[in-house]
């Protein structure tokens, strides 16, 4: 029999909690089943074009719907009802999940943000900064709209049990208490939830106090910023993901069943070996197929938003460069990014039965005690160079190394006859595909824990490291020059939307004569 801590059992006390009905038993927003199903379908050729992980899909959709709004002119509350449609179309939320009383507190939240925003920005004259701003705001009111329309308590409270579990494992030297319990917090919501800047942000101003974003903008402002831009940041969450696994194998086994039976599972040896082995082989199965659909993914996205616009680039370069169409150059171009993004798909190693072994460990000690003895980690803010010449240095032999590299993949391509501009094309593909794929490669690391690094990895990462620094440059400003979102975002989708609520309107307008006839 286990014997779990006090921690584990405020954690099963919390999600007991969670199943304590609200009380809202206003009337459900509901949606034509055939309008959603051709909703759904836009979603996905929408969603095609722009690469990102799948639980942050939702988010961002409400976010372009209010941006597609207030381009129309139409930023404000009394859009909030057609927003909650336009999720139910695409199927974001559930059918029946969202209430006429959630709506109304939607609409309220929405006006506040929304006159926070118009009051900000008619204090800034650069329109830079007011552009920025109004990001800023609008990123958090599509946080803010989610977590109301789509609440998830039980990865909260997961997500708090990580953090008291692992903030004694961290040490920050120079900063205050108050300040080392923020990063670690955001660390491990980074690590964990796997979330970008505006979710970071909003879930500080939770801890904060959201009233002070109102009273106090600009202090707030400065204060989310600063934590969420901490010098540390990065260190911080790769320490967390390094501890992950055991977090999110236990998250599934907690929240996939009857409470009482997940207590019974809990407190016996045997039969939480025996769940956690079947959980690991489930998750392994998963990592292969999200290791398949992101490689196809990424594939897709590259060529509708990058490879179609660089291969129509390349034929009229080499026409005038060579008044001919070089047919080698632009086989390997057009070629490359699905060969590459295929073979470092198929290499990427899976984890194992040794690795469900490390798991099933850290799992008991997770529930059984509250003070970790293992994988402690000193960090410092204030970081001094104890060996300024062996920095130098190092500096040096990198900056030499990325010339190198690239100066041998320019001698290459040379050597098979390609020109100027298909040479920067083909630089361009492998160092964008490269990054994607190092992306990819992360995928199957978050159910491992305690990885061994072979013996060569230090060297494939120093040959590695100015590729994929080149293409996550290359991968983030060329997304903001993405011409396909665009198309479908200002071209397309309004007028979609329009004919999707006329259709909405119909079908309501035919149950209500249908009803009138019964």
């Amino acid at each position: 029999m286990i014997q779990i801590h006090p921690l584990t059992q405020a954690l099963m006390a919390s999600l007991r909690n969670t199943q304590k009905d609200t009380g809202d038993d206003s009337p459900k927003i509901e949606v034509s089943e055939t309008v959603s199903f051709l909703g759904a379908l836009y979603e996905k050729m929408r969603n095609a074009v722009e690469y990102r992980e799948g639980h942050l899909v939702r988010k961002a959709a409400i976010e372009r719907i209010i941006r597609r709004r207030i381009v129309l002119n139409q930023g404000g509350a009394e859009y909030i009802e057609r927003l909650v449609k336009e999720l139910l179309w695409g199927k974001y939320l559930e059918a029946g999940s969202v209430t006429e009383n959630t709506v109304e507190h939607a609409k309220a939240v929405a006006t506040e943000y929304f006159e926070l925003r118009k009051r900000v920005i008619s204090q800034l004259k650069n329109q830079a900064q007011a552009n920025e701003v109004s990001d800023w705001i609008i990123g958090q009111l599509a946080c803010k709209l989610e977590f109301i329309l789509a609440p998830n308590e039980k990865i909260e409270i997961m997500t708090n049990f990580a953090y008291q579990w692992l903030r004694n494992n961290v040490h920050i030297k120079d900063e205050s208490e108050e300040t080392k319990d923020i990063l670690i917090y955001l660390a491990i919501q980074e690590g964990l939830n796997r979330i970008g800047n505006p979710l970071l942000r909003f879930h500080l101003i939770g801890l904060y106090g959201e009233r002070k974003l109102f009273t106090d903008f600009w202090g707030t402002y400065k204060f989310v910023n600063r934590h969420v831009n901490h010098p540390l940041r990065n260190k911080l969450v790769n320490y967390v993901r390094k501890q992950t696994a055991p977090f999110l194998i236990l998250e599934s086994i907690v929240l996939s069943d009857n409470l009482d039976n997940v207590e019974k599972i809990l407190t016996d040896e045997k039969t939480l070996v025996e769940k956690i082995t079947n959980v690991c082989n489930i998750k392994y199965k998963q990592v292969s197929r999200r290791l398949k659909r992101a490689a196809v993914r990424s594939v897709i996205y590259l060529f509708f938003t990058k490879a179609i616009f660089a291969i129509l680039l390349e034929v009229p370069v080499d026409r005038y460069l060579e008044g001919k169409v070089n047919a080698v150059p632009l086989i390997i171009n057009t070629s490359m990014p699905p060969v590459l993004m295929l073979i470092i798909a198929l290499l990427i190693a899976k984890p194992g039965k040794y690795n469900t072994k490390r798991i099933i460990d850290r799992i008991k000690e997770i529930i059984t005690t509250a003070k970790p003895n293992t994988d402690k980690k000193q960090f410092s803010a204030n970081p001094s160079v104890n060996k300024p010449l062996l920095a130098f240095i190092f500096t040096i032999i990198y900056s030499l190394t990325f010339f190198l590299i690239f100066g041998f993949i320019i001698w290459g391509l040379t050597a098979l006859g390609f020109n100027f501009a298909s040479q920067l094309i083909f630089i361009f593909f492998l160092t964008v595909v490269s990054f994607f794929a190092y992306r990819i490669k992360l995928i199957p690391r978050e159910y491992v824990y305690k990885e061994k690094e072979s013996i060569i990895s230090p060297i494939l990462d120093f040959l590695m490291v100015p590729i994929l620094s080149v293409g996550k440059r290359l991968s983030s400003d060329l997304a903001k020059i993405n011409i396909i979102t665009f198309v479908f975002d200002f071209i397309l989708e309004a007028p979609f939307k329009a004919i999707f609520e006329v259709f909405e309107e119909w079908f309501g307008f035919m149950r209500s004569k249908r009803e009138e006839i019964a």
